[in-house]
């Protein structure tokens, strides 16, 4: 049996790594960082089982970023940091980020926070409703909205070659857009 020293070291570096892909400023890490411990401090007792740690604390970690962002504090979000990405994701999928960020920080407020939500945290859009509090309809219409908005943004910005699966095989820039996206292996 792990020691609890190992476990809530573990425990540091999946909440550093979370923060890491959705905050590039290191001090409001650091704050959101010491808000989910005491988060997890005071609720400690309703955890059920000590296998479901991580779920957990990982569930208290998507509501205290989305309390960050719904106060409205000074948010950044980290377009510039493919390399944080997991080494069993595609090339291409992972390359094209950096195009899509820029275009989803274009999106309106309520848009893009729904799209960042469910497309990059995946979270359900029940949950989206309740954290933004707002009607379980308005959080579909929402990601909806976003989707199509972002999906205008992206053709006419890049040409998309996918395959049934929908991972991406190549894609190109249009020249009239102004991402500043990678070139393709190809």
């Amino acid at each position: 049996m792990e020691n609890i020293y190992t476990i809530w070291k573990d425990v540091y570096k999946n909440l550093e790594f979370m923060l890491a892909t959705d905050v590039k400023d290191k001090e409001a890490r650091k704050d959101l960082l010491h808000d989910i411990f005491l988060k997890i401090h005071a609720n400690i007792t309703s955890l059920k089982s000590h296998e479901k740690l991580l779920p957990w604390v990982r569930s208290i970690t998507r509501n205290v970023i989305a309390d960050h962002y719904r106060a409205g504090k000074k948010n950044v979000f980290v377009s510039e940091v493919p390399d944080i990405a997991s080494p069993d994701e595609d090339y291409l999928n992972d390359k094209i980020i950096s195009c899509v960020m820029p275009m989803i920080d274009q999106l309106d407020d309520k848009y893009r926070e729904a799209i960042l939500l469910s497309e990059l945290k995946g979270i359900k859009q029940k949950e989206i409703a309740s954290n933004l509090n707002i009607s379980f309809s308005g959080a579909k219409s929402r990601v909806q909205r976003g989707r199509k908005k972002l999906k205008e943004m992206i053709l006419q910005c890049c040409e998309i070659e996918a395959d049934v699966y929908g991972n991406i095989i190549d894609y190109s820039k249009r020249e009239r857009c102004a991402t500043n996206c990678p070139p393709s292996k190809k």
